[in-house]
């Protein structure tokens, strides 16, 4: 973000918490993205930077198993949904979470079997 609103408090909130800051990639974002919806909680594209930088730094050892995490979901899920069609459904090459949308006929039995039931 060029010139966040929050700047001072962030600093400080990072300092009294002897916290830690990363830069993640769009990519990293938008796959972190794809992994809270998925998980039914849904969040806005930029939030997503949260659990991308989180998984970043458990990647990079930065963050071990007897740590404690906190990592804040913001903003609405539907806030940006331009970059959310173009990942499910034009990003080439496919991203491994891509879940595109499929037409089915309105009816419950249609609806099942689209969910493998």
């Amino acid at each position: 973000i060029g010139n966040p609103v929050s700047y001072e408090r962030a600093v400080r909130a990072i300092r009294d918490t002897n916290g830690v800051v990363t830069a993640v990639s769009d990519d990293e974002i938008l796959e972190a993205k794809a992994v809270v919806d998925g998980a039914g909680i849904g969040c806005e594209p930029a939030s997503a930077a949260a659990p991308a930088g989180t998984r970043r730094l458990i990647r990079e050892g930065v963050i071990r198993a007897s740590d404690r995490v906190v990592a804040v979901l913001t903003g609405h899920v539907l806030k940006d949904p331009e970059i959310v069609t173009r990942y499910h459904q034009e990003l080439e090459p496919r991203p491994a979470r891509a879940n595109r949308p499929i037409e089915i006929e309105a009816r419950f039995t249609e609806v099942e079997r689209a969910m493998g039931g």
